[in-house]
């Protein structure tokens, strides 16, 4: 790419300088210094030079132009083989928790405690259910995030409640676009709550699909967001937070957010924070261009 970019350089300073030496050539002919060839001929040679460089410089633009394609492909498939890649790990890193489960049941109810294998059984239930809503979406690249999140959110003693609804995979909105609206609402809301008891420490994803109307709904307790920062919060370069935080991850969702069409609203108060995002199909075809 920067080969090519060089080339192009090249190219048009070929053009300046062509052009600054037949003005030369026609400067010298006019001074009789130069008396070889008349302004008509050189002219017509400068005029055949600037169509071969243009015609040399169009055709490597294509190149270009076809090169940035084909990276912006590969990459784009690259993302997509990464996704599945930690997707399949999730499943994986699923089945091997399953297997312990079974063996943690079969051990309570062996010893005669029924009612705890019971109850062990129903959290596990919980869990498989949420991950059944995940792989529901049929979109692994954020399939793949949500896990991703669920083992962060795990990580620092927090839990991820995830609640997807059928249909929800239709959101007619880009994978990576997406990824980085949700995974800056789950970041800031664990960061809200890695400060309260662990009993609170948790984070709550909804995705919900209304008719064409598809909503991402994060919320977490803790304490409110003062009235007179709910608006400058998503101003880019506002953070609250200490140390080297851009302060760019609310002002990236409501940008991203609105690349589609959508809305993000706000609703604090004392019991709970909640950022929702709002999209509808018809607004986010429109401004994607698709049908």
């Amino acid at each position: 790419m920067k080969k090519s970019y060089q080339v192009v350089v090249f190219l048009i300073l070929g053009q300046a300088i062509v052009l600054a030496v037949i003005n030369s050539m026609i400067d010298f002919y006019q001074s009789g210094a130069f008396p070889v060839a008349s302004p008509e001929l050189l002219q017509a040679m400068g005029g055949l030079f600037i169509v071969f460089y243009t015609l040399c410089m169009a055709l490597f633009l294509r190149y270009i132009f076809t090169k940035v394609k084909e990276e912006v492909e590969y990459k784009a498939q690259k993302r997509y083989t990464d996704n599945i890649n930690d997707l399949i790990a999730a499943v994986r890193s699923q089945r091997h928790d399953f297997i312990n489960h079974v063996q943690a049941v079969y051990g309570l109810i062996k010893t005669g405690q029924v009612e705890a294998a019971r109850e062990y059984i129903e959290e596990v239930y919980g869990e498989v259910k949420q991950a059944g809503e995940v792989l529901s979406l049929n979109r692994p690249e954020i399939s793949a995030l949500l896990h991703a999140k669920e083992g962060l959110a795990a990580a620092r003693g927090a839990k991820l409640q995830i609640k997807v609804d059928p249909g929800f995979g239709r959101i007619p909105v880009d994978g990576a676009d997406f990824n980085r609206i949700v995974g800056n609402l789950v970041d800031n809301a664990l960061d809200a709550v890695s400060g309260l008891e662990d009993d609170r420490r948790g984070v709550k994803v909804e995705m919900l699909c209304e008719g064409s109307t598809y909503q991402v709904r994060v919320s977490n307790p803790g304490p409110p967001i003062p009235p007179e920062l709910r608006q400058r919060i998503f101003a880019r370069g506002f953070t609250t937070k200490k140390g080297e935080h851009q302060g760019l991850g609310l002002y990236a969702v409501q940008s991203l957010a609105s690349r589609y069409g959508g809305m993000v609203g706000l609703n604090s108060t004392k019991e709970c924070t909640a950022f929702t995002v709002t999209f509808a199909a018809k607004k986010a075809r429109a401004k994607t261009g698709v049908s």
